[in-house]
């Protein structure tokens, strides 16, 4: 059971979520805060059976934000923090998510509602895995970014046709107002997403990712293949998002980037030695998850849950189709899974994941 406190100020959201927080193992552990000093309170009796603390930045004065996560974290270092700030990513400068992140303070948007699904896959990660010192991330992430360049983008490249003068200089005036770190893409790419273990973050990169291609300029599409319409209530700038496969044809022939969130397909014993197909879910969805260009596979490598990771590297049809298109990522330590498989791109996922995907594409495009 994971333990929940909240700082939603005057509008609890308490009520609302109670039904779904418990239908996924967690729990507030204390009525709704309405100040900071409230919660402070709170905290220093209960944070020994906390482990996540919602906080709106609404409720609280956010030039203290900081001081107060200093001082949870002094009682519990492992507390996760998870910030609701009104409207939407781009009301934002870049540097005060930079903030956030070395912070280790996970961000959610309230643009005239926030998405569920995306606040539960957070919460159901509960206390922060361990951090590691510096050197030893820098060393992974040169490793990986070498190893990731090598996936087979199985999904081919289309020349562009040339187009009148007049719409060239349409385009460079547009281009002017577009970040300028990568040239205009050509190539067609599919990247699949799914879980090994509910919750364990599959839908929240899904609609990160398509953020961040949509902002370089990349014709990006979304698709719903869960089997529980996690992203119906997604609305993401210059992304369209489709529900179930009914899209998936007329995506892959317009979008530069087609990004699928497969959810979590089948539900697998701890010891990942038994496993089943997901309660509702359409067995085409895991048949379609081998054709994407990139699969990334998300799990939790804590004693209890590893074994469903592993599955998919000892199952018998799962090992035969692993090759350099997968990427299993991480919530933590992910070097003793690298050395039982050295012949395996496994990831952290706090180790700039994106901007390695980023750059195997670009490489792709040369």
């Amino acid at each position: 059971m994971i333990g929940v406190m909240t700082l939603f100020g005057e509008v609890d959201l308490q009520s609302v979520l109670k039904k779904v927080f418990r239908q996924n193992d967690m729990e507030f552990i204390a009525e709704n805060c309405s100040t900071s000093v409230q919660l402070l309170e709170r905290v220093q009796e209960q944070y020994k059976i906390t482990d996540v603390i919602l906080v709106a930045a609404a409720a609280v004065n956010m030039e203290i934000f900081p001081e107060l996560v200093s001082e949870i974290r002094s009682l519990e270092s492992k507390m996760r923090m998870i910030l609701i700030l009104n409207g939407n990513r781009e009301q934002y400068p870049p540097e005060q998510f930079s903030e956030y992140e070395n912070k280790r303070i996970d961000v959610l948007f309230d643009d005239n509602g926030f998405d569920t699904q995306e606040l539960i896959d957070l919460v159901k990660q509960g206390k922060l895995p361990r951090q590691k010192a510096k050197s030893s991330q820098k060393q992974t992430q040169f490793k990986e970014i070498k190893q990731i360049p090598r996936f087979p983008l199985s999904v081919k490249r289309e020349k562009v046709l040339e187009e009148p003068e007049s719409a060239v200089e349409e385009q460079s005036k547009e281009s002017a107002l577009t970040p300028r770190a990568f040239s205009p893409p050509t190539g067609r790419y599919v990247i699949g997403l799914f879980n090994a273990a509910h919750g364990a973050g599959a839908t929240t990169a899904a609609i990160r990712l398509a953020e961040y291609f949509a902002l370089y300029g990349y014709v990006t599409k979304l698709a719903d293949l869960t089997g529980t319409d996690a992203l119906s209530l997604v609305d993401i700038k210059n992304v369209e998002v489709g529900i179930g496969a009914r899209e998936l044809s007329r995506f892959k022939q317009e979008a530069n980037i087609l990004i699928i969130d497969f959810g979590t397909p089948y539900d697998i014993v701890p010891r990942g030695d038994a496993f089943q197909i997901s309660y509702g879910y359409p067995p085409e969805y895991i048949r379609e998850i081998n054709r994407c260009s990139l699969k990334i596979l998300f799990g939790f490598t804590d004693i209890w849950q590893i074994g469903r990771m592993k599955f998919f590297l000892k199952n018998e049809q799962w090992k035969e189709m692993i090759d350099a298109s997968y990427i299993f990522m991480t919530d933590g330590e992910e070097r003793s899974l690298q050395s039982e498989y050295p012949e395996i791109n496994i990831m952290n996922r706090e180790n700039g994941y994106i901007n390695e995907i980023t750059l195997a594409l670009k490489e792709d495009e040369r």
